[in-house]
């Protein structure tokens, strides 16, 4: 009697169970991302990386900074030193033209 059960309802049975298969797994498929989506982001994630990897350090940008701001006062110095020099220059030649012409 089983047996008979067993016959009538195995193939059904199976069918059913692979229709649910075969529909979980495309509705899977779209849930997930593919193969192709993947190694874009991972080629994505590796350029990324290696710029970041390129990147000063904080400490690097901090020590720029302050070179930075070292420079700045450098040359402030070295205008007014170059005002000077200058305001002299011209004091010179001034006194050259004079003296030529007179």
């Amino acid at each position: 009697m089983w047996v008979n059960v067993l016959k009538d309802y195995i193939a059904p049975a199976l069918s059913a169970a692979s229709t649910a298969g075969a529909l979980f797994m495309w509705l899977m498929r779209r849930s997930f991302a593919g193969r192709e989506q993947v190694e874009r982001l991972n080629a994505r994630l590796l350029t990324v990386e290696t710029q970041l990897g390129n990147a000063p350090s904080a400490q690097t940008v901090h020590a720029l900074k302050v070179e930075i701001t070292e420079l700045r006062g450098d040359l402030k110095e070295t205008r007014a030193s170059l005002q000077a020099v200058t305001h002299q220059l011209e004091l010179l030649v001034e006194k050259a033209l004079y003296r030529s012409d007179g």
